[in-house]
């Protein structure tokens, strides 16, 4: 996946690329071969990797998310031709930079969560960008205006279109097992390459190649989109029955790879700890079933395992560690536990770090909590609790 990802901002640079060679003389041009560069530089698993790993990025980052947002404002507010429609809203569009910036080096920065305030700045952009296009298309564009505007909404239709579709059929893949894994790739396969079609669109209007009548290209799309649509979703629904007969504790098994050991049940032998790695060893405990889980748990568990781990490894010059998972059957409540016997965490430090927020924010998108405290004994704990979001879960566990 984080491949796929990395492809959506390769492709946004290559784009930038050919559109500063081919149109070097053009100031539009090379405004939005710089906010392709801003888009495609700032993509955000691979912006997660580099703060994790240097922390001291953190502001560099920061100023380029900035920097994004603003080009993003203007570039809606002056596509295709480079001219604010009407000329006044030039003194909005400064406005919304200056409250863009105002909230990077005044506020809490754009890594944190984001205020209310810098929302508001940007979900106003953005309706007051749709407004000034829908004037400049329908009283101020030439028909070859006309053409590069219907191309680029062509593109962004088909990437929303995509990613609601995808949300909206994730409740029917829910759980683990094969088909829950088929439809996550295949699911996210299909967005990034949606995605894609934004900035090769971009990069078709601006270079004026071969701009065909879009109305063929949007009707060969609903006749080909819905034809792919109903043989995916015909196999998909094929495969889930079949996973639905092959179901595994795939969270299980996904988490002992992740922390190196093997499942070991509470009341059972002695834990076997698992391979030392960087000097690391790593003991997993957990139940011996597990109730089906919605695939969001079970993707949330298993990212913020890692991202714990992750931690541990780098920053707690910890020997131990342990992975614990358990179900509260009374509250349909998946915890995740990760301790180690490192140097500990300060005060000040628990609700700071890309990694630690990373964590309480996987955890609060489900309904959940997280806690990042000291041990005693010496060490962190970090410890999820992840809702289940369904009552059968919790009554099976019982009953069990």
């Amino acid at each position: 996946m984080t491949v796929l990802l990395a492809a959506f901002g390769l492709g946004c640079l290559v784009v930038a690329a050919v559109i500063a060679w081919c149109r070097s003389a053009d100031p539009m041009a090379l405004f939005v071969s710089l906010f392709l560069v801003l888009l495609g530089g700032t993509n955000h698993p691979n912006v997660q990797a580099l703060t994790d790993a240097y922390p001291a990025l953190v502001p560099l980052i920061e100023l380029s998310w900035g920097l994004l947002a603003a080009a993003m404002i203007l570039f809606i507010l002056v596509f295709p031709d480079g001219r604010f429609v009407p000329r006044w809203m030039r003194v909005p569009a400064g406005l919304f930079v200056v409250g863009t910036f105002a909230a990077l080096f005044f506020g809490g920065g754009l890594l944190a969560e984001p205020p209310d305030a810098l929302g508001l700045v940007h979900i106003t952009a953005l309706l007051a960008g749709v407004v000034t296009q829908i004037q400049r298309y329908r009283r101020v564009a030439n028909p070859a205006q006309r053409q590069q505007t219907q191309w680029v909404v062509f593109g962004i239709t088909v990437a929303v279109a995509a990613q609601v579709g995808s949300i909206l059929a994730t409740p029917l893949f829910a759980g683990s097992g094969l088909a829950a894994l088929l439809y996550t790739a295949a699911s996210v396969t299909i967005v990034t390459l949606a995605f894609l079609l934004i900035p090769a669109t971009i990069g078709l209007t601006i270079l004026r190649h071969r701009l065909y009548d879009i109305d063929i290209v949007i009707n060969r799309t609903l006749v080909y989109g819905a034809l792919t649509a109903i043989v995916v979703g015909l196999y998909i629904l094929v495969v889930g029955g079949l996973g639905a007969l092959l179901r595994t504790d795939g969270l299980l098994l996904s988490l002992a790879d992740a922390g190196g050991g093997t499942p070991q049940a509470p009341q059972g032998p002695p834990r076997r700890p698992g391979p030392r790695l960087a000097g690391l060893r790593v003991a997993f405990e957990a139940p011996e079933e597990l109730p089906d889980l919605p695939a969001a748990v079970e993707v949330a568990a298993y990212r913020i395992a890692t991202e714990a781990l992750s931690n541990v490894a780098r920053h707690a010059r910890a020997r131990n560690c342990t992975l614990r998972l358990a179900f509260d059957g009374a509250s349909g409540t998946l915890v995740l536990e990760v301790a180690d016997d490192g140097r500990g965490i300060a005060v000040a430090d628990r609700g700071t770090g890309v990694g630690l927020f990373s964590i309480r924010e996987r955890a609060e998108e489900l309904g959940g909590s997280c806690l990042v405290e000291p041990l005693p004994s010496g060490g962190t704990r970090v410890q999820a609790l992840l809702p289940a979001g369904h009552e059968d879960a919790a009554t099976d566990h019982e009953r069990g």
